[in-house]
């Protein structure tokens, strides 16, 4: 489950450029600027680190959309029981922003930089997949 607001591997914070976020695997962490442009700081950068780099924020963003989903379903479970209908996409983008604010990071430049990783969709995609199969 989640360690305060956000998955396991994701954290948010601030930095001198602005908002921060990282993303931990068992192996690798990434950090990257919201709202950024580091294009110049990456061509600096060998080949074969960019690629690790690439590499590990996919593993962490994969590992963190999945506690997401598993969270959501668990929710949509519980609140179908009770006869509430849920939203994935609203509790995913709150989850998000619970953690912003709990890091005291700019939401919205949390859930734009998310969003553009295909953070969200895939989480809610996941999260539907996952009430699929329980049907």
């Amino acid at each position: 489950m989640f360690q305060g607001a956000l998955p396991k591997g994701l954290a948010l914070g601030r930095g001198e450029f602005g908002s921060i976020i990282r993303l931990d695997s068992a192996s690798h962490s990434v950090t990257m600027l919201a709202g950024y442009n580091n294009e110049e700081r990456e061509d600096d950068l060998p080949l074969r680190e960019q690629q690790e780099r690439e590499i590990a924020l996919g593993h962490s963003l994969t590992c963190a959309e999945h506690e997401l989903a598993r969270e959501a379903y668990a929710l949509s479970r519980t609140l179908e029981d009770a006869g509430i209908e849920f939203d994935p996409l609203t509790f995913v983008a709150l989850r998000i922003v619970e953690g912003s604010r709990d890091e005291q990071v700019d939401p919205v430049q949390c859930l734009n930089v998310l969003k553009a990783f295909g953070f969200l969709d895939r989480s809610v995609a996941r999260t539907a997949e996952l009430l699929d199969d329980a049907a």
